[in-house]
């Protein structure tokens, strides 16, 4: 059950007051507290406001009804007390208005005594912490899509940096490369330069003295 759910339903609080469920919805819309059906849950506040409403009508029905009753009841003791004149005494007249008096002047302070009005201080203490709460979610929110896009930002740069380092060490590889060829290419042409001095040193240098001629056949 959630935070200031109370367990009573509109069917349970309207056998409270003694009326239908129906009267009970009309009442708690009255109110401006929205309910779907005569099982729908009430909170602890919403309960104490139409305890409080409930209590204000009761008193008001009661009221009207006395204020009404009121003259037929002037009425009904006028005729008896018109019946009754020949055989009052100035003290038992006396002590008639002073009882009628004392019954007006305790409706009156009935009247006068103003009706309770539900203390808003809950309400508004709920207000305020909804208002909290939403704050807080806010900037629990922000910092979570602050934190976010650092964590993205960074990923992005470290992915920069692995790429630029991709491609300084490829550069570098393609001039090692380069440097092995030029030198190998260099000790080619070395190596033919040496090859055809050697061969242009055989060629000038002279040959060896021609043989002897044969001497010629003794006489026989």
């Amino acid at each position: 059950m959630e935070a200031g759910l109370s367990k009573l339903r509109v069917t349970e609080l309207a056998t409270e007051f003694g009326i239908s469920p129906d009267e009970t919805m009309a009442m708690l819309r009255a109110l401006e507290i929205t309910v779907r059906n005569p099982a729908s849950p009430l909170t602890d506040e919403q309960v104490a406001r139409a305890r409080v409403r409930f209590e204000r009508d009761k008193r008001s029905r009661a009221e009207k009804s006395a204020a009404d009753a009121a003259p037929a009841k002037k009425k009904a003791a006028a005729k008896k007390a018109a019946s009754s004149a020949g055989a009052s005494t100035p003290a038992t007249k006396k002590k008639a208005a002073s009882k009628t008096a004392s019954k007006t002047a305790s409706k009156t302070a009935a009247k006068a005594v103003p009706e309770p009005e539900p203390a808003p201080a809950e309400e508004s203490g709920a207000k305020t912490t909804r208002r909290r709460r939403a704050a807080d979610v806010a900037v629990a929110e922000a910092k979570a899509a602050e934190a976010a896009a650092a964590a993205e930002a960074a990923a992005v740069a470290a992915e920069a940096e692995r790429a630029a380092r991709a491609v300084r060490e490829a550069e570098e590889a393609a001039k090692a490369a380069k440097l092995a060829e030029e030198q190998a290419l260099i000790r080619a042409r070395a190596e033919e330069a040496e090859r055809q001095r050697a061969a242009a040193e055989a060629a000038t240098t002279p040959a060896g003295p021609a043989a002897a001629p044969a001497a010629p056949a003794a006489p026989r």
